[in-house]
């Protein structure tokens, strides 16, 4: 799923249900919220969670000629770093600035390869606040 503006609220959304994947990059504004919950069709979710950041995804997805493909190709041609953030199966998180932003700093939440098990999670990163 894309990242999303809604009035002054950025946020990315996604429900995850495999390995390898994650809610789509998002670069929050200052201070960062995370929200992870059972998603409404129910059931419980088993595996880590990771919310891994990147400083370079803007210079993929904003410079045509140096990778520039859209938001798939640049996602895949950033480099990724987990943050020390992790959340294991079945917790339910609402948390607000949990990160004080470098500007252009991207971050996705989401199931690295081996660390999904079973089960749905919705997962957010959303933001209100602007640097401009």
């Amino acid at each position: 799923m894309p990242s999303y503006k809604y009035g002054n609220e950025r946020y990315s959304e996604a429900v995850l249900s495999a390995q390898n994947t994650f809610c789509a990059p998002f670069c929050p504004v200052k201070a960062m919220n995370m929200s992870i919950q059972i998603p409404a069709s129910g059931g419980a979710w088993s595996g880590t969670l990771t919310l891994q950041k990147s400083y370079n995804y803007f210079k993929y997805l904003n410079n045509p000629g140096q990778g520039f493909d859209g938001p798939t190709v640049a996602a895949a041609s950033a480099t990724w770093q987990d943050t020390t953030m992790s959340v294991a199966s079945g917790t339910v998180v609402e948390s607000t600035n949990i990160i004080e932003s470098e500007q252009y700093t991207y971050y996705r939440l989401g199931f690295k390869t081996g660390n999904y098990t079973s089960g749905s999670v919705y997962v957010r990163l959303g933001s209100t606040n602007f640097w401009y």
